[in-house]
């Protein structure tokens, strides 16, 4: 088990690693800093003798090229950051996501830690593209760091729920992550439907969860809002969040994260996001 840290090697990853190695000292796990450059095209429309040869040799220049940058910025890592958890690197070449996806389930990581760059820029970190493929390509937990100032302290962790049965392993999932941050938990469901029944619900959430209520670990909040993205932003600010959670769940996955929605949250979102299988 680790941390999967995949990187560009752009300042902003660099950055971004701090975040990383936080969540694998609290969890003692080892970080494996990750980097997929894509395999060249080469036109097979010419007879070329060489051909094979040429490719060869481009192949095996591309990995050293590669193979360099990635030690250059373990180096960087080490020394920006001197962490004293275990650190290994792995290079892979092919599609991004799919090999991201790959490796994270091949070595059992317990989190994928990405970073992003605000959409308004031209040009994207690299999984400013790939990011919704790589979640629907993984059941491994997501977390997307967002540009210019990933770290921060996980005093306050926000939960959007939909009030459904998989919120309770949610719950417990995020409840994990406080224990080894000290951090308390806000449950928050964004509602413009029956506010009597939906309450109702949330007295059950509550029963569940008397005993970190009551020792003011846990905290629940039902909003009003038509846009639940808006919704979840004003609690974010009011309320003064550092993380944000949620669940990727079949229909409330495909309700909410439409391709508009995923890019607020991802790309426009000020805090980091975790994004965790149902």
């Amino acid at each position: 088990m680790n941390v999967l840290f995949p990187t560009d090697f752009s300042e902003t990853s660099l950055k971004a690693f701090k975040f990383a190695a936080l969540f694998a000292e609290r969890f003692n796990l080892p970080i494996t800093v990750m980097h997929v450059y894509a395999s060249p095209i080469i036109s097979t429309g010419h007879e070329d003798t060489g051909l094979e040869m040429v490719t060869e040799q481009l192949f095996i220049d591309m990995e050293t090229t590669y193979k360099k940058e990635l030690e250059d910025f373990i180096s960087r890592l080490k020394a920006e950051y001197d962490p004293t958890i275990e650190l290994n690197h792995v290079l892979r070449m092919g599609h991004p996501a799919t090999m991201i996806a790959k490796e994270a389930e091949q070595l059992g990581s317990k989190y994928i830690v990405v970073s992003v760059k605000d959409s308004k820029a031209v040009t994207r970190f690299l999984f400013g593209s790939v990011v919704n493929d790589l979640i629907s390509k993984t059941d491994i937990p997501i977390i997307t760091l967002p540009e210019p100032n990933p770290f921060r302290k996980l005093d306050k962790i926000a939960i959007a729920i939909d009030l459904t049965n998989d919120d309770i392993s949610l719950i417990n999932n995020t409840l994990e992550i406080a224990t080894q941050f000290k951090s308390q938990v806000l449950v928050v469901h964004v509602h413009d439907s029956n506010l009597d029944i939906e309450d109702a619900i949330f007295d059950d959430f509550r029963n569940k969860f008397r005993s970190y209520i009551d020792q003011g670990l846990l905290s629940f909040h039902l909003i009003e809002s038509l846009n639940i993205e808006t919704g979840i932003e004003h609690f974010i600010s009011d309320n003064n969040v550092d993380m944000l959670v949620m669940l990727k769940q079949k229909d409330y996955w495909l309700d909410f994260f439409n391709p508009s929605h995923t890019k607020a949250m991802v790309f426009h979102g000020q805090i980091p996001l975790l994004i965790v299988k149902e």
